[in-house]
């Protein structure tokens, strides 16, 4: 298993960099498991890119798995209701 840590800043602010990171990850054959411990700015836009990431891997049979989500991830993924496949 490949284990990639997501950067502090998931937001629209780092939205570009964030998607070419993410992009990069896309077509890694074996299990991904994505840190999201140091994550300490989250919102709609960066979850759903990684959102994207899980389901885009998961339909290519890829397994991927969200592990380690620090506090602020974890609170925002909950009130965005985005939790299911990002916690």
């Amino acid at each position: 298993m490949s284990e990639v840590v997501l950067p502090s800043q998931c937001n629209l602010a780092s939205i570009t960099e964030l998607h070419q990171q993410l992009l990069s990850w896309l077509d890694l054959k074996e299990p991904l498991e994505i840190n999201a411990s140091a994550v300490e700015q989250v919102d709609l836009a960066g979850l759903q890119l990684i959102c994207s990431l899980y389901e885009s891997r998961t339909r290519k049979g890829y397994t991927t798995a969200i592990a380690r989500p620090s506090a602020q991830y974890r609170s925002t993924a909950i009130a965005l209701a985005l939790d299911n496949h990002l916690i």
